[in-house]
């Protein structure tokens, strides 16, 4: 028996674009699903952070059916591909629910993912009337966040059915083009999915993007790493953008620990790729807060085409939920430090740097002169964020949005360079980098020693 949506007005809920059909509808949950989860694990205290996190928090609470994942798996043909999200009962309910499966994880030309660069998702409305939960337009989107880039606002739209299987279960199934994504080619592999159930909030209807508060609410459900699904041929691959592999080039021969050929200042080729600092250039100079850590040298080979990438590990971080004494997790800002010194050919350098992240988290970044004092910072809230936060007196020579921090041409003297402190207050963390490059001087630093201006 199906349950669609439209039994409950769709009429005046959804657009046009938010199709509901049986296109690729599954009404049988398959012997070996790629994500199993237990059932009366919905609790609304798993995580308080909207992405999956590859994990599964089980506790006794079960305070939500709609939003209780049982089972997770994919299905295609040459043109779709479908995700189905089986869960303890069908959709809609009196709060909203939001649904994400999430796979992939890696790199793109748009941007690194750690959790999946592929993201699945359907956000409901709930039927009760005020007391803060979502009542917008049902939204279906499938995006990928490496390749294709965005947001879930701009994504591509998907379609979605609601079912109610025979054991009285419900069942959630999006389906979207496959040619969204090179991901999606014949004989390609989602890998490592997992998915998670969120409470959004009431959001406003208004304006060009609609806007969903979605951000530091409660997540319902959340499962650990599935199985992996390799999508099967079907009449030809999708017209996804072309993978190039470029073949490896042959490195020059050493000497001396300078490669052959024109060298540029202090005789040696500037690889693009992090380092040590150069025996041309003395120990950059450090404040308490970088006396332990790394020194990386950045120089003119690394441009904006081509940026090197500055390794960066933080933990969990929920700080800025203030519920310490509420759940078991991580209060205090996570932290990482790394020295970055600027070794160019140029009297001085813009120093740029960009931290990007899955959005609606919330990082920042400093740039510490010797004596610790700000030299530069990109702190915006970021989880508050629509448009870019510019270069203002608390943000010197910085730029925040929703999913980034960036540091923008710094002028940094030869040989010069600074403690980067990257800090976590909302997101999951984990081994992620910060790209760095030289470009054209747009900010002077901080003076030593002068106090940021806090108002």
């Amino acid at each position: 028996m199906k349950k669609f949506w439209s039994v409950i007005a769709a009429g005046a809920l959804i657009s046009s674009v938010f199709t509901v059909g049986t296109s690729q509808a599954a009404t049988e949950v398959p012997a070996s699903p790629n994500i199993v989860d237990p059932k009366g694990d919905a609790n609304g205290i798993n995580d308080a952070i909207v992405v999956a996190l590859g994990k599964d928090n089980v506790t006794p609470a079960d305070a939500s059916s709609i939003g209780d994942i049982l089972a997770v798996w994919f299905s295609n043909d040459a043109q779709k591909i479908s995700a189905h999200v089986q869960v303890e009962l069908p959709p809609p309910g009196g709060n909203g629910v939001a649904y994400n499966v999430l796979a992939s994880p890696g790199e793109g030309p748009k941007a690194a993912n750690a959790v999946g660069c592929l993201r699945f998702f359907l956000i409901l409305p709930g039927s009760n009337p005020g007391g803060g939960t979502f009542q917008g337009k049902p939204m279906a989107k499938l995006l990928d966040r490496c390749n294709t880039g965005g947001t879930i606002y701009d994504a591509p739209d998907a379609e979605f059915v609601i079912e109610e299987l025979a054991d009285k279960t419900g069942l959630i199934t999006l389906t979207a083009s496959r040619e969204l994504s090179p991901l999606l080619a014949d004989g390609a592999k989602l890998t490592s999915p997992t998915a998670t159930t969120h409470s959004p909030a009431v959001g406003q209807t208004t304006g060009p993007k609609e806007s969903w508060i979605i951000s530091g609410t409660p997540t319902i459900d959340n499962t650990k790493p599935g199985t992996d699904y390799t999508i099967s041929s079907g009449g030809g691959a999708p017209a996804g953008p072309p993978v190039v592999v470029e073949e490896p080039k042959e490195e020059p021969p050493v000497k001396n620990g300078c490669k052959k050929g024109k060298g540029k200042k202090k005789g040696c080729n500037k690889g693009n790729g992090p380092k040590g600092p150069k025996a041309g250039c003395d120990t950059l100079k450090t404040g308490n807060l970088g006396a332990e850590a790394t020194t990386l040298t950045v120089t003119d080979a690394a441009t904006a085409e081509a940026p090197v990438d500055l390794p960066v590990k933080l933990d969990m971080s929920l700080a800025d939920l203030d519920l310490e004494g509420v759940l078991p997790a991580p209060f205090d800002p996570t932290q990482q430090l790394l020295n970055i010194q600027v070794d160019s050919a140029a009297a001085d350098a813009g120093l740029y740097l960009s931290f990007s992240f899955p959005q609606r988290r919330d990082y920042d970044m400093f740039l510490r002169h010797s004596d610790d004092s700000e030299a530069a910072s990109s702190h915006g809230f970021n989880t508050a964020i629509e448009t870019p936060f510019n270069n203002t007196k608390t943000n010197h020579a910085g730029q925040s949005t929703a999913s980034s921090e960036s540091i923008v041409g710094l002028r940094t003297s030869d040989c010069g360079g600074y403690t980067l402190e990257v800090n976590n207050w909302l997101g999951e963390g984990g081994n992620m980098v910060v790209k760095a490059w030289l470009g054209e001087s747009v900010n002077d630093p901080r003076p030593v020693g002068e106090v940021p201006f806090e108002g």
